[in-house]
């Protein structure tokens, strides 16, 4: 079983950490595909790479 299937059964969401430099809205279609693919209502994004790590936390909804 990988780490990304196992959290989603404890937190039923998908969760995805990045240290990203590019565009984000590549990083949201990616996240899009993998709530649909995976079947999970809801996503969460940490994108490490922003001064403030509130600043980088993105909620995505299927």
């Amino acid at each position: 079983m990988e780490i990304n299937q196992i959290t989603e059964r404890i937190l039923k969401c998908a969760f995805d950490v990045r240290s990203a430099l590019g565009s984000e809205l590549l990083e949201s279609a990616y996240e899009l595909t993998y709530l649909k693919l995976s079947e999970c209502k809801i996503g969460l994004l940490l994108n490490c790479n922003v001064a403030s790590l509130k600043n980088g936390i993105k909620r995505l909804a299927n």
